[in-house]
């Protein structure tokens, strides 16, 4: 059987599949609580990394008080479980913690929000970034930058259409700028926009005002003084000649784009265009504009050409700018590094003013002045490497503070900070010294017992495939293989792996997974083991992906994907290998894959998906994009693990338009299957072009596989989730989630025979409680069930382990 941790299913309150009367699920918990097993599933000791991908976007800072925003995210870039990162230092980046961020009742925040804009200062932060929906946008508020709220974003004024690039503290509140385009394409539509806000919290969405300004994308602000840098376009009017036969002139009419600033003396409301001259051989456009001591100040990059025509040297470097109101500009200083290139980030406070400079190699150099004048190199960080990039920069104690990311990494450091030379290299943070800011990957996907009551569970650590062996509760082994663990992935340049399903047979355990290389090509990961402790390769002929593995009275059979199709394997010794074929015409043939497989009396069961007919296109003026054909479920049985014969699905549930099974387990000949898929983007009055939502169902059959009926569980209202399912001593037991991101609890149901579920009350350490609960495998193991789970919130994830007498 396989356990699709990932596929995590939602169906919310009007999806017909999985909505029902609440039951009374009594006040005392059926089952066991679980317990944190982070010491039982230890990351591996050899890792070379952490397995997710960490970036620190933003920066700010106010005082000595400094602010760095980010996100941690799954190796795979899956959206919808980003963890966002508030990390904040009280003496100017000498010493930092990691935030605490909540919903505004207090609950832990639902995950998958970005922060990408971050401003501030005494008694009011705020940070603006993007949730994994395309277009909405995510807010966060603070009083003191240690604990942070996510705001509702419902009712704000930023659409599907809008682009937030610029945040800035005003005296009144604070502003972010931006651009808008009505037709969502970025091109000939775009202008400028902005929003007020006066607790970043509600805000007030306003056009700029100015005719042919395009967009923003800097702000500055000293009291309510607002400057804005951005892009506009107008008409340019030429004369010009007439070619050929036809003499005189003729009108020529082009648009001509360039950078501007605008200046608001009223928080934001108001706007006028503002000229900053050219000046000591300056070209191009401005970097900036930043806030700092005595005024604001922006940078263009400059050159300066001397000597005689056949000894004339040109240098470069930077021209900056300084104004007390914004209006009058003047050049007050210039800088340059050993191979000037451009200036890459430019950034003010109170404390002063820090330039991040691009020189020869494309080598870094971060420049401090305290009043724009005089500029002093206060540290080094060579040339980015691939993947990697600097996002921020904020001018702190003296010295700067950069964030960024390096490869999966996130990456801050410190310049001119006295941790070491003033011109030499910029110190780096350890950002794993940071209690909770990086955490290890850890991912617990299926497990399967032995004959002799040993469990073996799979999944992956710090981006590798990894397998456990439990033989009693303080018996435990970590695998070793010498094709995964001892930092042989996840790392610098690696590819990741993960093992998803594993199954027990007369041969041992065999595990399958998949394996990514570091430029994306994926194949099949196929581990065995006699022991459960002692893990070699396996091997399968054509194999594209493996998902699901089982062992039964042909041996074992590891089934997933080969050339765009439906593919299964079978070995009696798990030595050779056989590749499945069609039992009729066209079995295995067209857009299908298998998910998972189970064994029953008389062979085997798969399931998984076929891709369905195209769906119309969209009537005349109904705008939208053409829909996607849609995925249908898919049963296979095989007597002997090599032909199979398509089995007619069970037709999906009222109200879901596409779904694919991605799990079976069976006892006996009686199977559960569970699905899920999306609904139909109906209206309830059947209005067309309503969004569609994630659904969940289940089928079952009581004939080995050869018929199903679908029959959903019931007994929760609102959003709920499909997880794991297990054959136990009395039947099955089926697992899933109750509630909306953030807020996720444990929900579990029994049947004796699939047919009907009763909801199981359950409740208890890592079943209910702060922030969300889920459990990713189950197994029966006696008179018994284990399983595996996670407890997460806004500091990443627990691992728990679960073990309970079958309901």
């Amino acid at each position: 059987m396989a356990i699709a941790v990932g596929a995590v299913v939602v169906i919310g309150a009007g999806a017909y599949a999985l909505t029902g009367e609440d039951e009374a699920a009594g006040p005392r918990s059926e089952v066991a609580a679980a317990t944190p097993a982070e010491h039982r599933f230890a990351a591996d000791p050899a890792a070379r990394a952490d397995g997710l991908v960490q970036a620190l976007t933003t920066v700010a800072a106010f005082g000595s008080t400094v602010v760095a925003a980010g996100t941690e995210t799954a190796g795979d870039g899956s959206p919808g479980g980003e963890r966002a990162q508030f990390l904040v230092s009280a003496d100017a980046g000498r010493n930092w913690r990691l935030a605490g961020v909540r919903a505004p009742d207090g609950a832990a925040p639902a995950p998958g929000a970005r922060p990408r804009l971050l401003a501030g200062g005494d008694g009011a932060w705020a940070a603006i970034g993007q949730t994994a929906r395309p277009g909405e946008v995510a807010l966060w508020t603070s009083v003191d930058a240690r604990t942070w709220t996510r705001e509702t974003a419902a009712g704000a004024p930023f659409g599907p259409n809008d682009r937030v690039n610029a945040l800035v503290r005003t005296a009144g509140g604070f502003v972010a700028a931006g651009v808008t385009s009505p037709g969502g394409k970025f091109a000939g539509d775009v202008r400028a926009v902005v929003w007020t806000s006066a607790e970043g919290r509600a805000w007030r969405r306003a056009d700029l005002g100015v005719p042919g300004v395009t967009g923003l994308d800097a702000l500055a602000a000293s009291g309510n003084t607002v400057l804005a840098h951005g892009t506009a376009a107008r008409s340019v009017t030429k004369t010009v000649k007439r070619k050929g036969k036809k003499k005189g002139t003729r009108k020529v009419t082009s648009t001509v784009r360039g950078d501007g600033l605008w200046r608001s003396a009223d928080g934001g409301r108001t706007w006028a265009p503002v000229n900053v001259p050219h000046a000591q051989g300056s070209a191009g456009p401005l970097k900036g504009p930043v806030a700092g001591p005595g005024g604001f100040y922006a940078t263009r990059d400059g050159k300066t050409t001397t000597g005689p025509k056949k000894k004339r040297r040109t240098a470069r470097h930077g021209v900056v700018f300084g104004s007390r109101d914004g209006v009058t500009w003047a050049p007050t200083g210039r800088f340059t590094v050993p191979g000037y290139g451009r200036v890459e980030r430019l950034a003010g406070s109170s404390a002063g003013l820090a330039a991040l400079v691009r020189g020869k190699g494309n080598a870094g150099t971060v420049l401090r002045s305290a009043d724009g004048r005089t500029w002093l190199p206060s540290g080094g960080l060579g040339a980015p490497g691939p993947g990697s990039a600097v996002s921020g920069l904020a001018a702190a104690g003296g010295g700067a503070v950069l964030t960024g990311h390096r490869g999966d990494d996130g990456f801050m450091a410190l310049a001119g900070s006295g941790a070491g030379p003033v011109a030499g290299p910029v110190a780096m943070v350890d950002l794993t010294k940071v209690p909770g800011a990086v955490r290890p990957e850890r991912a617990l996907t299926a497990c399967a017992p032995g004959a002799s009551g040993r469990v073996v569970f799979v999944g992956s650590t710090g981006g590798d495939a990894a397998a456990w062996s439990m033989a009693g509760p303080s018996s435990w082994v970590r695998g070793r293989s010498a094709d995964f663990g001892a930092g042989r992935a996840g790392g610098p340049g690696q590819g990741r792996k993960r093992l998803n399903d594993v199954a027990h047979g007369p041969r041992g355990w065999l595990a399958v997974g998949r394996a990514d290389a570091p430029k994306g090509a994926a194949t099949p990961l196929v581990t065995a083991s006699p022991d459960g402790t002692a893990w070699h390769k396996v091997t399968l002929p054509g194999g594209q992906a493996a998902s699901g593995v089982a062992s039964g009275p042909a041996g074992y059979v590891v089934v997933g994907v080969a050339g765009g199709k439906a593919a299964a394997w079978r070995s009696a010794d798990l030595k050779g290998w056989t590749r499945g074929v069609n039992a009729g015409k066209g079995d295995l043939d067209g857009a299908a894959w298998m998910r998972d497989v189970a064994s029953v009396a008389k062979g085997y069961v798969a399931v998984g998906g076929r891709r369905g007919a195209k769906p119309a296109a969209p009537a005349a003026g109904a705008g939208g994009a053409a829909a996607k054909p849609a995925d249908l479920p898919a049963i296979w049985t095989s007597a002997d693990g090599r032909a199979w014969t398509a089995v007619a699905p069970p037709a999906l549930p009222a109200g879901i338009a596409s779904g694919a099974f991605f799990q079976v387990v069976a006892r006996g000949d009686a199977l559960v299957a569970l699905g899920w898929g999306s609904t139909t983007g109906a209206t309830t009055t059947g209005a067309a072009g309503a969004p569609a939502r994630p659904a969940a169902f289940a089928a079952h059959s009581a004939d080995g596989g050869r018929t199903w009926r679908t029959d959903v569980p019931r007994g929760v209202s609102g959003a709920m989730t499909l997880t794991a399912a297990t054959a136990t001593s009395k039947g099955f037991l089926l697992a899933g989630t109750a509630g909306v991101p953030g807020r996720q609890d444990v929900v579990l149901w029994t049947s004796p025979d699939g047919a009907g579920w009763r909801r199981v009350a359950a409740s208890g350490t890592g079943l209910d409680g702060p922030g969300d609960q889920r459990l990713t495998s189950l197994a029966g193991v006696g008179n018994e069930v284990v399983g595996t789970g996670v407890s997460a919130d806004h500091r990443g994830e627990t691992p728990m382990l679960w073990r309970t007498p079958a309901p």
